[in-house]
């Protein structure tokens, strides 16, 4: 009777709910995980620049206090 369609009617709605909750928080993961991914890179970019700028100015450094002590 009524009482019956209404238990399935709810049991759907749960359902329903239960996959789209599912479906939000497996989306909600990736996108989290890429944006890590897209962290990590942007770090190590970063980090790989700063060694390259700090080897080059110790290098400008040594080639300053040469000139500074040959003269």
């Amino acid at each position: 009777g009524m009482q019956r369609e209404a238990s399935s009617l709810l049991i759907q709605r749960y359902f329903r709910m239960h996959i789209a909750r599912k479906a939000y928080k497996d989306l909600y993961a990736s996108a989290v995980s890429i944006q890590t991914g897209m962290r990590v890179m942007a770090a190590s970019r970063e980090l790989h620049f700063r060694r390259r700028t700090s080897a080059a100015i110790v290098i400008q450094v040594g080639d300053t206090l040469k000139s500074v002590y040959i003269r």
